[in-house]
């Protein structure tokens, strides 16, 4: 059903019409919908939103990674195609192609464990083309960064969770514990960034990632232990996640441990924005704790 088009300018809306006011696709504040090229009479999907730097940036990142996508000729990933960027008084619009797409919420926990694995795969053939000069746009965040932020998150958390500050300050040493080996990584690392479940969706047979707002160049564990922290709700998604990424990335005891370290700086700092939800705060407790005793 066609709704009013008034969230976009009248310069833009002149040649799209919205035609349905989308809920799933991402968690950020820009204003999300299918519209109605009038020109072509097809559906595409447009971000709009006042921070016209973010948006810009993402869809050169889009770019970048369907441009990549491309190259590979991937069969079971499928990037949506950005069509163009607006900008319009204080707007500025993302336009890309649509694909009917359905979530990966409601899917079983085999299926998203498949899935998953193929998108971070996908990621790390994107990473063996050694085309380097394509990723000069991407923001740098090399571990350095991370290691500087470290105590902000410890006493974040040691402040909002201090029955278990305990737990906090270990997790902190067993991460400064591997602190050499992470200023020896480097940050030429083609990342998605933003890996959970609502940027990935089922379209056929094929899979679609969305929203590379968050891309960058850092290092290979980045995306895995974003990964590995998603879908908590889900039972036994990340024990088996794990098992999954050790044996087909095959990596060696050395390279588990870094993992498993940036999965723990992936936990602080995800514990020291407080969840409203307890449910999700007391799994990623549980689950911090699991990993700095195993």
């Amino acid at each position: 059903m066609k709704q009013d088009s008034n969230l976009l300018p009248k310069t833009i809306s002149d040649r799209y019409e919205l035609y349905k006011q989308e809920k799933l696709w991402g968690q950020s504040s820009s204003k999300k919908g299918l519209y109605i090229d009038k020109k072509t009479d097809t559906l595409v999907f447009i971000k709009i939103n006042t921070n016209g730097k973010s948006l810009f940036r993402e869809y050169e990142y889009q770019r970048l990674f369907y441009e990549q996508s491309k190259k590979l000729k991937t069969t079971n990933i499928v990037i949506p195609k950005p069509l163009k960027i607006l900008k319009v008084d204080n707007y500025v619009a993302l336009v890309m192609e649509y694909l009917p797409a359905k979530s990966l919420l409601k899917v079983d926990v085999e299926t998203r464990l498949d899935v998953y694995m193929k998108v971070l795969k996908f990621l790390e053939k994107v990473n063996t083309m050694n085309d380097f000069s394509k990723k000069n746009g991407l923001i740098q965040k090399p571990s350095t960064v991370h290691l500087m932020t470290l105590p902000y998150f410890l006493s974040r958390n040691l402040l909002i969770y201090f029955p278990y500050a305990s737990l906090f300050l270990h997790s902190a040493g067993l991460i400064t514990g591997v602190a050499p080996q992470w200023l020896k990584l480097t940050s030429n690392w083609m990342c998605h960034g933003d890996i959970n479940v609502t940027n990935i969706l089922l379209y056929k047979k094929k899979i679609v990632i969305l929203d590379f707002a968050y891309a960058l160049r850092s290092h290979r564990y980045f995306d895995i232990s974003r990964a590995l922290n998603s879908t908590w709700y889900q039972k036994g998604f990340h024990q088996q996640l794990w098992k999954r990424i050790l044996s087909e990335f095959r990596f060696t005891v050395h390279q588990k441990d870094l993992l498993k370290s940036f999965v723990i700086f992936n936990l602080m700092q995800r514990l020291s924005q407080r969840y409203t939800d307890v449910n999700q705060e007391l799994f990623y407790l549980r689950r911090l704790e699991e990993l700095t005793s195993s």
